[in-house]
């Protein structure tokens, strides 16, 4: 049984009673009347003597690769997890939780914030029921423990697509150059990405200015705040600690919406070696590798560096980098530092580079990801130099690449309306 089909008063009544059959075992365990106040005015927060965990996000799981039942799908950060944890689960009109023991997966690398290592974490825990569709989630450390948090279950709508290409940034803080910045979403946008989503946390006035006005006067791009939490300063590993939380918050929530999400950082852009639109290199991708039918669960491109801490190979346009800086260096080997577009209902969790964790493949031989080849695209990372090393040394195997100038005209116009519009230029 899915969502949408709604149950007739029969059907809904024995669903009733199988869910508070199933919630015998914490009788004495009730819906919390009230929780802790979120940390920050997001976080959900566990603090035992077994856990210190901070919970964003839940998330409803009805993917056909999930299986026959849904899942729910919660985002956190946590000291390491060493004890097993649970979900309760509540339904509504049923006063007693259904326990979950929770699936506990690490979702990146881990931090060290305040002497303290934290990890980022996903945990999943498996329904038996696809209907009702449970409201909240509480993240508890004994099965009928009494909760403190209760995070909102998000139910993303079944729908066909909205876009074709939106693009999730990791979590965004500090400053970006605002030409930088505009050049980047204008770019994104020739190549035919149609919605932007940037989580950020301790950005620049100016830097937010720039977003804000893509967001209120555009249709492009939206804003999500990803507030620190009170272990977290505003170091660099303080703020990337929600890194993956701010991608995977983006792909739920745009599971059904987006054909494609790409996930890209402000320095970086997949420029098509001839085509000149993703639709175009997509299809042409899946084409060339006989995958229309079937398409794969993502598509992976290699990272090649342009050192925009070198001389620029070119004066004009002012302040422009991609439009300035054509030595690259030759394309770095499989998934280092690579960039990917993920198909959203084939991922169970996506990081900066790729799908990091996956469903079983429908077929047998089918592939997680296609090694897309450097003569179709290639990710343009735009770095100001690498491990202290000098000009005179990145420079001597770099050759010129010229693809992006197939853009010039077209990508300069719509940055210097951007910029007069903002007031930078007249």
């Amino acid at each position: 049984m899915v969502p949408e089909e709604q149950s007739e008063e029969g059907d809904f009544q024995r669903i009733s009673e199988y869910l508070r059959s199933n919630s015998l075992e914490c009788l004495n365990t009730t819906r919390p009347a009230r929780v802790n106040a979120l940390v920050h005015g997001r976080w959900h927060h566990l603090q035992t003597d077994k856990h210190h965990v901070y919970m964003f996000s839940a998330f409803f799981d009805e993917r056909q690769d999930n299986g026959y039942y849904p899942s729910l799908r919660i985002l956190a950060v946590a000291e390491v997890i060493k004890d097993d944890i649970f979900c309760q689960v509540w339904f509504p009109d049923v006063e007693n939780p259904v326990v979950k023991k929770a699936k506990v997966k690490k979702n990146g690398g881990g931090h060290s914030l305040a002497g303290v290592w934290y990890e980022q974490y996903y945990f999943t825990c498996h329904l038996d029921t696809s209907y009702p569709i449970p409201r909240h989630v509480s993240v508890v450390s004994e099965p009928c423990a009494r909760a403190r948090n209760s995070v909102p279950v998000y139910v993303p709508i079944r729908a066909p697509y909205q876009h074709e290409f939106g693009i999730c940034v990791p979590v965004a803080f500090w400053s970006v150059d605002p030409y930088r910045l505009v050049e980047w979403v204008e770019a994104h946008r020739l190549l035919g990405v149609t919605e932007i989503n940037v989580y950020h946390v301790n950005m620049t006035a100016e830097t937010l200015r720039v977003l804000r006005h893509f967001e209120e006067n555009d249709t492009i791009l939206r804003l999500h705040e990803l507030p620190t939490v009170p272990q977290y300063e505003s170091t660099r590993s303080g703020n990337k600690i929600g890194s993956p939380i701010s991608l995977n918050d983006c792909m739920y929530r745009n599971t059904y919406r987006y054909r494609w999400v790409i996930v890209v950082d402000f320095d970086e852009v997949i420029v098509p070696r001839k085509q000149t639109n993703y639709s175009a290199m997509v299809q042409h991708i899946l084409k060339t590798e006989k995958l229309t039918k079937l398409p794969p669960p993502a598509l992976t491109f290699r990272n090649t560096y342009f050192w925009t801490g070198c001389e620029a190979q070119r004066q004009k346009p002012n302040g422009s980098v991609m439009l300035r800086y054509l030595k690259r260096e030759a394309p770095s080997r499989f998934l280092y530092a690579a960039k990917s577009i993920v198909d959203p209902r084939r991922c169970i969790s996506v990081f900066n580079h790729y799908c990091f964790h996956r469903f079983p493949m429908r077929q047998k031989h089918e592939e997680w990801t296609i090694d897309v080849s450097d003569k179709v695209a290639l990710s343009h990372h735009y770095r100001e130099k690498y491990n202290g090393k000098k000009c005179k040394d990145l420079m001597k195997k770099a050759e010129t690449d010229k693809t992006i100038l197939r853009f010039e005209d077209r990508l300069n116009r719509n940055v210097r309306k951007q910029m007069r519009r903002l007031g930078f230029i007249r």
